[in-house]
């Protein structure tokens, strides 16, 4: 009879196990770079606030023992680079989750690039206008969650804007990053600004540009005939030493002259 009981406790013990085994899951995945592809090592995944993996060299993580069926909410996070948070269900063992962080940067070179392969990438699902802005529309609004400075924003701003089909479309405040330089007092003498938008003036001589309405004079007066007195968005050279702008492209009411 003893020799019985005993059997049944073993055995009742290995079926609890096999049942705990069977509700535990684990989550893995790789972490890479948003523009470069490339992995990210030394990634903190955190669960809640606690650190429950870091990425090795290949930018692989795994976290273990956690309960099939839940959702948890995972931050990636690393220095220079902007943070990511995901609801994640476990639904099988292992759950796999891959992710891409945006690099905290403002090297135009970097977000050029993601913007141009970003735009690629949309006109190669033969999506229409409206549909290409509403994606646009979400990858600002990743940006926006990363947490990455405004300087870094307003440099994503400047080149993700020049994809949106129609400039109606570009959110407020993609537009508002887009413009922000313009507050800046660490304005370097020259540079280069894209799609922004301002007022030429009724004699065709000026714009003024952004929500501050900073008056520019126009180096190349001809770039604005056909849009005196009309609301346009200009890319061109500043000059901060002496207030002007040599216009290269400029848009107002679906009429490009470039």
């Amino acid at each position: 009879m003893r020799q019985i009981n005993l059997n049944t406790m073993v055995g009742l013990i290995v079926a609890f196990s096999a049942i705990a085994c069977a509700e535990e899951a684990s989550l893995n995945g790789i972490v890479k770079d948003r523009e470069k592809s490339s992995p990210i090592k030394g990634v903190n995944i955190k669960l809640g606030a606690t650190v429950a993996g870091i990425t090795g060299d290949d930018g692989k993580y795994i976290v273990r023992k956690l309960r099939r069926g839940t959702k948890v909410n995972v931050t990636y996070t690393k220095e220079g680079y902007g943070a990511k948070t995901e609801s994640v269900v476990l639904r099988e063992d292992p759950t796999q989750n891959d992710v891409a962080l945006f690099r905290n940067t403002t090297d135009t070179a970097y977000w050029s690039s993601w913007s141009d392969n970003l735009r690629k990438d949309v006109q190669s699902r033969g999506l229409d206008s409206q549909s290409q802005s509403k994606e646009y529309a979400r990858q600002w609004k990743d940006i926006e969650d990363a947490g990455l400075t405004e300087s870094v924003k307003t440099a994503a701003a400047q080149e993700l804007i020049l994809n949106f089909p129609t400039q109606s479309d570009v959110p407020a405040t993609l537009r508002a990053s887009a413009d922000s330089w313009i507050f800046r007092k660490d304005l370097p003498k020259h540079f280069f600004v894209k799609l922004v938008e301002g007022d030429v003036s009724k004699d065709g001589k000026t714009i003024a540009l952004g929500e501050a309405g900073t008056q520019w004079v126009v180096k190349n007066p001809n770039m604005l005939q056909g849009f005196k007195g009309q609301h346009v968005a200009v890319s061109g050279n500043i000059a901060t030493d002496n207030k002007s702008i040599d216009v290269t492209s400029i848009t107002a009411d679906n009429k490009d002259k470039i």
